[in-house]
């Protein structure tokens, strides 16, 4: 009788390690669920608080200057006027990268005047955005002067959260990305 058990416990053994597995195997895919449920949660929550801060910006301007009333855009800052020195900052920025495009010559924006809208479009509702088109003269370091056309747009900045500026100095669009002499961005 002492021989039977321990026959039967050696028979018993590829039974109890499938279980064992299934169990360990069990375990496992639970604890990978447990871990996609949370870092989803997580991750809603972390999309929430960012959504709560920026509801809870105040209406302010870009850079303190040249404002003008909120005007309904997605987030409810007002769009910069023409002669915004961020804005204008990026036009003289935009000039400066054309360096990095073959078989034209580097540019350097000493100031840029003569600044004025050509033409506004407020924000006419859902899914519209608001854009302002202006045109100033840009003064290079070279001596010449080139006129300078650039479009303020509400929501087009990284992921549509601020403003973006497109902008195209006449005579420096060798591609025409922008039409014709910056047809694209002259707005009458």
């Amino acid at each position: 009788m002492h021989t039977q058990p321990h026959h039967r416990a050696r028979h018993d053994q590829p039974a109890l390690r499938s279980q064992a597995r299934a169990i360990r195997r069990d375990s496992q895919e639970a604890a990978q669920r447990t871990f996609a449920v949370a870092l989803i949660g997580g991750l809603a929550v972390i999309a929430l608080v960012f959504a709560t801060l920026l509801a809870a910006t105040p209406a302010r301007s870009h850079d303190g200057a040249g404002t003008h009333p909120p005007s309904g855009h997605l987030d409810h800052r007002p769009l910069p006027t023409c002669d915004a020195a961020r804005v204008l900052r990026l036009v003289v920025d935009d000039a400066a990268n054309t360096r990095a495009i073959p078989y034209q010559h580097p540019v350097d924006v000493v100031r840029v005047d003569h600044i004025h809208q050509t033409r506004h479009i407020g924000s006419l509702g859902a899914g519209l955005r608001e854009r302002r088109w202006c045109q100033g003269r840009a003064h290079l370091a070279d001596g010449h002067t080139r006129n300078v056309y650039y479009l303020i747009e509400g929501t087009a900045g990284f992921a549509g959260i601020r403003y973006g500026v497109e902008s195209c100095m006449a005579g420096r669009d060798l591609w025409n990305v922008h039409g014709s002499d910056c047809s694209a961005l002259r707005i009458w």
